[in-house]
Parts: C-alpha cells; sequence; structure tokens
C-alpha cells in the first residue's frame, strides 16, 4: 500500500503545481492528460478511497475545463494561487481533499491532547505563539485538526490562515536537539506535536534556523491558526462600555482574547509581577468593580513559571488588548490586490460593497501578505451609489480605520437595507505590496470593483519631461505642457488629473491646431485655475460639435514626472495627444543679452514654415528674402509670437528682431523639409 500512497501523494502534489501555472496562464492541458493517464493505472489496482476519489474527480474536472477552454478558476482564485510561491510553495487548502501523505520513517509522534493547556514557551522569542496556542486550547479550540499526519506521525502537512487563504505547509517530525528551542508542555514531556506546529509557522516566517524569529503578536498569530479576525484596541482608547461589550462577547465566545505589555522599567516589572512587551493570553473576565475598567482580567503568562496564572484589575502596565472575532457563521468573501505606487486616490485599490435587504453588521479585514514591505495602511469608507471615487473628498466619509503598519487592518461597517459604499484602501509605499482583503457579512453582501460614474472612460498615462514641463499659465513656457484634444463628448463629463505634484488640467473651447496661448476667452466655464495635490477634478457638460484641448501642467515648470489623464463621459469621445511640434524639422536658437538679433536660414524646396519668437519684452522683427519681406511691429506675447507661412519659395532668409529693452530671446523655426 506504500507504493500506491506515494504515487497518490506525488499525483495531488502534480496537480497543485499544474493549478499554480494554470493560474499563470502557462498551458497545462497536455500535461494534466498525463497525469489522468497516470492516475488511472494506480486506481486499476482497485485503490479508491473516498479521499482519493475526490482527488480523481478534481482532476478529471480540471481537464475537462482545460479542454473546453471553460475557467476553473475565478480571477480572484487564480491570485490566491499565484501568491502560493514564497521561498517554497504553500498551496491553497481544499476543504474536500485533505492532504495525503505517504508513510515515512517510523519517528514518529504520539498524537495526543493530554496536557494541551499546560503548553510554555521556551528561548525562542515567540511569546505570542505560544499564548495563543494556550489562549486557543483554553477555548477549547482543537488544535490538532490543523494538523495532517502519515500512520507513523513522521511526515506531517498543516494547515494555517496566511497570504489571503487557508494554505498547507508541509515539515517533518525532526526537533533541534536543543530541547529549549521549541514549545513544550509542564504536564506531558510526550507532547510534541504542537512544535511542530510551531515549526511550521517559524518556516512561513522564513525562520528556518527558529532561533532568526523576533516575534509577532497574539492578535496575528490566533488568526494564522484559526482565521479569528483580529482586532487591537488601544488601552489608552479603551472606555468601560467597550470592556463591557467586549466582556459580554468574551464570555459567549464570540471573541477570543490576549494582552501585551508595554516597555515596562525594571521597577515596574517587579512591582506588577510582569515582564515588559510581553504577550498574555486572556482565559477569563469577570465582572468587579473595583477594577479599572469594571472586570477583572485572569491572564497566563507563556513562561513556565512557578505561578503562571495572574489577576489584573489595572490595565496600566498594558498598552494594547487583542481581540479575535469568531465568525465562523459569518458569509466570506475574499478580494486580492497587488498595491502599486499609486497617482493618487484614482489608482488606489477601491471596492464596492451593496448590501441587501437587512441591516448588516460587515467585518472588512485587509492582510498585507509575509514577508512584505512594511508600510503605513488605513481603510475610508464612503457612502456612494457604488462608484468609484476619484478623490478622498468626493464623498461622504463614513468611517475610517486607523493608520498603522501591523500586517492587518480592520473596519467595522453597519449597512442599511440597500446601502452602497466605496471604500479605499490607502498605502504611502513606493513597492509593490501583495494584499488580500476579506469580507465578513451577517447577510448577502455584493462585493465588486467599483466603475467609474459615467459609462465612456478614455485615459493616458504620460509624463512632463524637461521639453514639456512647461509650469503654470503665470510662466511663458505654459503652452509648452503636454495638450490633448478632445471630441464627440455629449452631455455630462468628468475630467480628471492625477500625479504626485500639484498639478492642473484646463479645457478650452478652440479650432487651432493646439494652443499657443493662455486665453481666457476660451477657457470652458466653471473651471478652477488653482493647483491642486492630491487630484485636480472638473466636471462639465460638453458639445459633441466643438473641439476642445486640455492642458495638463504643474505649478512649477521645473516639476517633473508621470501623470494620469482620465475622461469619463455620458457619450463616446475621443481624446488625442496633440504634436505642439511646429514642424517636421525644427531648429531652435537662445539669444541672450542684446537688444537685436539676426538668423539666417535657406530654404532648399518649397516648404510650410512656422515661426515662434518669445521673449519678455515688446519687440519688432522682419523675415525677409529676395523679392519677399514681412514686417511685425511692437509685437508683445507673453506665451510667444507665432507666424504661419504655408509656402516660403526655395532661397535666403533672414529674420531680424530688435527688442525694446536688453534681455533673452528664443527663437523656433519647424518646417516641411529640412531647412539650410
Amino acid at each position: 500500500m506504500d507504493p500506491v500512497y506515494s504515487e497518490i501523494e506525488a499525483i495531488q502534489k502534480k496537480l497543485n503545481e499544474l493549478l499554480y501555472r494554470y493560474a499563470l496562464s502557462q498551458p497545462v492541458k497536455t500535461e494534466c492528460l498525463s497525469l489522468i493517464k497516470q492516475f488511472q493505472l494506480v486506481m486499476d489496482s482497485g485503490f479508491m478511497p473516498e479521499q482519493v476519489k475526490g482527488l480523481g474527480n478534481k482532476l478529471l474536472n480540471f481537464y475537462d475545463h482545460l479542454k473546453s477552454d471553460r475557467p476553473f478558476l475565478t480571477p480572484d482564485q487564480k491570485m490566491c494561487w499565484i501568491f502560493s510561491k514564497q521561498d517554497d510553495f504553500y498551496y491553497p487548502f481544499d476543504e474536500q481533499i485533505s492532504p495525503i501523505i505517504a508513510p515515512g520513517s517510523t519517528n514518529s509522534l504520539v498524537l495526543s491532547k493530554d496536557g494541551i493547556a499546560d503548553l510554555y514557551q521556551e528561548s525562542l522569542a515567540n511569546c505570542s505563539f505560544v499564548s495563543s496556542l494556550i489562549t486557543m486550547a483554553h477555548h477549547g479550540f482543537d488544535l490538532l485538526s490543523l494538523v495532517y499526519s502519515d500512520s507513523n506521525s513522521s511526515r506531517f502537512a498543516l494547515t494555517l490562515e496566511f497570504n489571503g487563504c487557508k494554505r498547507v505547509v508541509w515539515t517533518d517530525s525532526s526537533l533541534p536537539a536543543d530541547q529549549s528551542r521549541y514549545v513544550k508542555s509542564s504536564t506531558n514531556p510526550d507532547l510534541l506535536w504542537p512544535a511542530i506546529v510551531e515549526k511550521a509557522y517559524l518556516q512561513i516566517h522564513n525562520a528556518s534556523h527558529l532561533s532568526d524569529f523576533r516575534g509577532s503578536n497574539i492578535g496575528i498569530d490566533t488568526y494564522i491558526l484559526t482565521g479569528y479576525v483580529p482586532e487591537y484596541v488601544d488601552i489608552d482608547d479603551l472606555t468601560k462600555d467597550q470592556m463591557e461589550h467586549i466582556a459580554q462577547k468574551h464570555n459567549t465566545a464570540d471573541l477570543v482574547l490576549g494582552i501585551g505589555t508595554s516597555n515596562l522599567s525594571p521597577e515596574e516589572c517587579r512591582r506588577f509581577n510582569l515582564a515588559p512587551n510581553h504577550d498574555y493570553s486572556v482565559l477569563s473576565i469577570k465582572k468587579d468593580d473595583s477594577a479599572q475598567y469594571g472586570y477583572k482580567l485572569y491572564l497566563k503568562n507563556p513562561w513556565n513559571l512557578a505561578n503562571r496564572d495572574i489577576e489584573v484589575l489595572d490595565l496600566y502596565p498594558f498598552n494594547v488588548l487583542y481581540l479575535n472575532w469568531k465568525l465562523n457563521d459569518f458569509l466570506k468573501i475574499t478580494k486580492h490586490v497587488i498595491y502599486k505606487d499609486a497617482l493618487g486616490a484614482i489608482e488606489y485599490p477601491q471596492f464596492s460593497l451593496q448590501n441587501h435587504s437587512h441591516p448588516n453588521m460587515v467585518y472588512v479585514l485587509i492582510e498585507r501578505h509575509l514577508n512584505q514591505p512594511d508600510t503605513y495602511l488605513r481603510a475610508e469608507w464612503f457612502d456612494t451609489q457604488g462608484e468609484k471615487l476619484w478623490t478622498l473628498t468626493d464623498a461622504k466619509r463614513i468611517s475610517k480605520s486607523p493608520t498603522n503598519k501591523s500586517r492587518f487592518v480592520l473596519s467595522k461597517l453597519r449597512l442599511n437595507p440597500g446601502q452602497r459604499v466605496t471604500g479605499v484602501l490607502a498605502a504611502n509605499s513606493t513597492s509593490s505590496i501583495r494584499y488580500s482583503v476579506h469580507f465578513f457579512s451577517e447577510h448577502k453582501l455584493t462585493v465588486a470593483r467599483p466603475s467609474f460614474k459615467y459609462k465612456y472612460i478614455q485615459e493616458v498615462l504620460d509624463q512632463w519631461t524637461p521639453m514639456t514641463a512647461g509650469g503654470s499659465w503665470l510662466y511663458p513656457s505654459y503652452i509648452d505642457n503636454p495638450q490633448f484634444e478632445i471630441t464627440g463628448a455629449l452631455g455630462k463629463t468628468e475630467i480628471g488629473l492625477f500625479s504626485n505634484s500639484v498639478a492642473n488640467v484646463l479645457l478650452f473651447e478652440t479650432s487651432e491646431r493646439f494652443l499657443t496661448k493662455f486665453d481666457e476667452r476660451t477657457l470652458v466655464g466653471g473651471q478652477r485655475l488653482e493647483y491642486d495635490q492630491s487630484g485636480f477634478i472638473f466636471k462639465t457638460s460638453l458639445n459633441p460639435n466643438s473641439r476642445y484641448i486640455a492642458i495638463v501642467s504643474t505649478k512649477d515648470p521645473s516639476t517633473l514626472g508621470p501623470f494620469k489623464l482620465i475622461v469619463n463621459s455620458e457619450s463616446p469621445l475621443t481624446m488625442t495627444r496633440l504634436s505642439t511640434s511646429l514642424g517636421l524639422f525644427t531648429q531652435a536658437k537662445m539669444f541672450q543679452d542684446s537688444e537685436s538679433y539676426l538668423h539666417r536660414f535657406t530654404v532648399l524646396k518649397p516648404s510650410r514654415v512656422t515661426i515662434k519668437i518669445r521673449t519678455h519684452a515688446a519687440f519688432n522683427f522682419s523675415i525677409t528674402g529676395a523679392n519677399f519681406r514681412n514686417d511685425y511691429k511692437n509685437v508683445s506675447e507673453k506665451y510667444g509670437y507665432f507666424v504661419h507661412f504655408p509656402t516660403l519659395q526655395p532661397g535666403i532668409y533672414t529674420i531680424s528682431i530688435s527688442l525694446s529693452q536688453k534681455g533673452p530671446c528664443t527663437l523656433d523655426l519647424g518646417s516641411s523639409h529640412r531647412l539650410g
């Protein structure tokens, strides 16, 4: 039987690998068919337990979807599989098919629960994890249900909750020769399987040598063991009413508790018989009017001391209460996101929630995956019709989570029947970070990615460069900024500019090929000229028979960087980046510290020529050639003066510029053919 089990274990492992590669959109159909044939050979031996039958059905179902080109996984399920890879692979746990484990060596461990209530921490800096084990054992949680083993109890598959779902962690029965390096029981020295759970826990934290781990907190560790939703309550913010509510929920087994000390001084440690920066299990809470918050807490120290039990009336030595909500009866939806450096709220991960016919209590837990960069994170929730938000001031905010660097951020929402809200996840990171967002609800809840308010969307990602960062309309270089033509829009339209800079977008109604100056007479009404850091939004109604040009600018000409321009409209439209080049071939000349300038150029073949002169002073200038002369008197144009010649004949031409006062001057020429 052992070789058969080994074959089945290998097939299950290979199926997991195929699902991972399928999630990455790699071709796996041929390999899946080969795996089915391999499975059939094993089944021909007559070996068909229910667990193995379920594996076969899953394998056949997977191949059937591949053959008919139907999706086997939803997009979120695909992401969950993609997130399986850390240093090792930790695949999602299948509730219908437990891990199949072929028997290993005879180096076995006794899978007994005797002494489980008397676990204690040894020399590892993992008081939070051991306190979590103690807490869950005290509250009747079957810790042994996390452990799947072979018949010799020498190889283990453990199920832990991390990186978006319950995952399988493989390990063996080997433990360090130094017995101070793992958790033990003070009443049953043979109770060693909790150390295997501890080993798997350390493994997913990349602490392979057991001494590499530097601690967590009891709230996070209880989540990893049980999936119970963590919440942190600062003792400084705790009220008597809140403590009464916590005590009621604790006594009805709706939550479990831990508590952590602050950085106590040696004197405080002696006075209160507590350790600094240390987590304790909360075994029970009882009403006591002499207590600081009206309740006495009964704690257990994870250290193996003569007296591990502690009664607490005053919470002064503690800084945080760890709550883990048992929401097993709630409906659960999980979404996954990869947070990237964002150009404002429009690019933050957003979710639309739609409640249905009942008042609904909703817990939203944001989980940052293991081994991801630390960053501050918060969630904000807004009363909307479920649409995507352009900025965090677009709608009325109804809830905001605390901002912290923990791996978990929790929001609690009470939704009325039919209510819709939009949630925004805001982080301050330039790194790519993986998150999973878990939605727990008492009643039916629809979770989706929000869409824009209107049906039609045009967007462009571009940037301000040294050549196109013209600054605000106060600067002569304003028209050097990127320009975009918008046509065909009918009715309500929203235009948004998003960047990491103080920026502005202005819309002009014009027939010019591109804008050559800032002219308030052509500005579409109702716009703000101010500049905004968080995203600049303009709402208007457009005429499909008109032509519009949008100019995006930063406040200062020296500001470079990317931006995103979005136009959202009730009707179809087109948006095109305009070329502001003067021609196919260009020349530029910069003059300094003089009152008069000359420039000669040669037209080699009939050409279309455009000339732009930009200077701070009023000026006269002329363009002369053989049998050709054009004079321009008393010209004063802040953004530059443009002269267009549909056709200049071959010849030598001279541009003569005379300024009213000494100063710099730029001369730009553009032509349809190369100039000499």
